[in-house]
């Protein structure tokens, strides 16, 4: 990661620009499958997104930021999952990694993965074993190289 990025942690007025990440990733996931992007169901998920972050954060929700100059370039996030406790979360929460987003100008310099390894060294520190998330197709190598591996979880589609 070049010396001309900041990366910190994400305030509560910093929402507004993790919430448009989070919608910024879903879109960019759609166009890399070649799917339309759904502006209603953007716009519900930038709302919803609001609401769930403003009503949690820094209890449930926790977010950080590389910034280039004061524009945010990437975004992160971990939120705390109530789990049922097991051998990978015998706290019975777990850390959820999502919404990894760098705007298109400042891809390929290393951010998402060092953001990943700032949440990762977060959840360490919080006494978690195990981090979990999700990852799109273009994530996927960056967990890879980190040390991710997948797991045993399926996901049936119901609509």
């Amino acid at each position: 990661m070049s010396d001309d990025y900041l990366v910190r942690e994400a305030t509560e007025d910093d929402i507004p620009a993790l919430v448009r990440s989070r919608v910024r990733m879903f879109e960019d996931m759609a166009v890399h499958r070649g799917d339309p992007i759904d502006p209603e169901l953007m716009a519900w998920i930038g709302r919803e997104s609001t609401t769930v972050f403003q009503a949690g954060f820094g209890v449930d929700h926790f977010g950080w930021i590389a910034e280039h100059g004061a524009e945010p370039a990437a975004t992160a996030m971990v939120t705390i999952q109530p789990w049922l406790p097991h051998p990978r979360y015998p706290s019975g929460t777990r850390p959820y990694f999502h919404s990894v987003s760098t705007l298109p100008a400042h891809r390929g310099r290393g951010l998402a993965q060092r953001l990943t390894e700032v949440a990762v060294e977060w959840a360490r520190n919080r006494g978690f074993v195990t981090f979990a998330l999700h990852a799109s197709e273009q994530g996927r190598p960056i967990y890879e190289r980190l040390g991710f591996v997948g797991a045993s979880e399926y996901v049936l589609p119901l609509r």
